[in-house]
C-alpha cells in the first residue's frame, strides 16, 4: 500500500500523457496501434535529431570565433 502511494507521488505529467497515450493505443485495431507506435517514435527521433543539430551549430559558432569572422569580413 505505502509503494502504490509513493508510486503516484511521483507520477508527473509525463506518466500521465504516457497513460493517455497508452490506453488510446490500445482502443484501436492492430495494425493503427503498429503505425501508431512507428508515428510517434518517428516524431521523438526526429526532435531528438533536431536536437542534436541545434546542439551542434552552437557549439561550432561558440568554439570557432574564426568562422564567424569570415562571414562579416568581406574582403571583395
Amino acid at each position: 500500500m505505502q509503494k502504490a502511494a509513493h508510486e503516484i507521488s511521483t507520477r508527473d505529467e509525463f506518466c500521465t500523457f504516457g497513460t493517455f497515450v497508452v490506453d488510446n493505443v490500445r482502443k484501436v485495431k492492430p495494425i493503427n496501434q503498429i503505425l501508431a507506435k512507428c508515428q510517434i517514435t518517428n516524431m521523438l527521433m526526429d526532435l531528438q535529431i533536431k536536437e542534436m543539430e541545434t546542439c551542434e551549430r552552437q557549439r561550432i559558432m561558440t568554439e570557432s570565433p574564426e568562422n564567424s569572422a569570415g562571414i562579416f569580413n568581406s574582403d571583395s
